[in-house]
């Protein structure tokens, strides 16, 4: 729950570093969070730590990273809230955020109903190969919201650089997934 929750408010600070066009913060900050939590569960291996302390490493990055990440971002850009623009925002990107929502409520959903008809091996040989196609599935989602500022600005000010950026992403994620 906790790393959940750090997590989604670091995609809160990534936006604001896809509204500024600064990819190199969030990669930056999202490779230093993965290779803190890496070292951190390696430490705890290391030393015969058990188990929860082993998994405590995710949250305990989670929320260090994003601690981290709010510190950097908040010096640089002050957080206010507009409320005259946030309707217009809300409504820009609602139906974006629901599908994302959405989308991952699907994706796992797999494992609980088939909880219900198998137990144990069966159950966790089907959870490994969706956690490995999660993993895999970063990868066309961090390029769609590397797009996703400009295809927002394009799609009122320039519908022509909208429709060449929709095809450069689908040609990109033809050549990553084909393979």
């Amino acid at each position: 729950g906790v790393f959940v929750i750090a997590s989604s408010l670091q995609e809160v600070l990534a936006s604001v570093h896809q509204g500024l066009k600064e990819m190199e913060w969030i990669a930056g900050f999202r490779l230093a969070i993965v290779a803190a939590t890496a070292v951190g569960v390696v430490l705890a291996l290391a030393v015969g730590a058990p188990l929860t302390l082993v998994v405590a490493a995710y949250p305990v990055a989670g929320v260090v990273g994003f601690a981290c990440w709010y510190a950097v971002t908040s010096r640089r850009l002050r957080p206010r809230v507009d409320r005259a623009s946030m309707g217009t925002v809300l409504r820009d990107t609602l139906l974006y955020g629901g599908m994302y929502v959405a989308s991952v409520l699907t994706f796992r959903q797999g494992v609980v109903v088939l909880s219900f008809f198998r137990k144990g091996v069966e159950i966790a040989d089907f959870a490994a190969g969706y956690r490995l196609l999660e993993v895999s599935s970063k990868i066309p989602l961090v390029i769609s919201m590397a797009l996703v500022p400009e295809m927002f600005r394009s799609a009122r000010e320039n519908p022509a650089r909208l429709e060449l950026l929709f095809r450069m992403q689908v040609r990109v994620l033809g050549l990553l997934v084909l393979p």
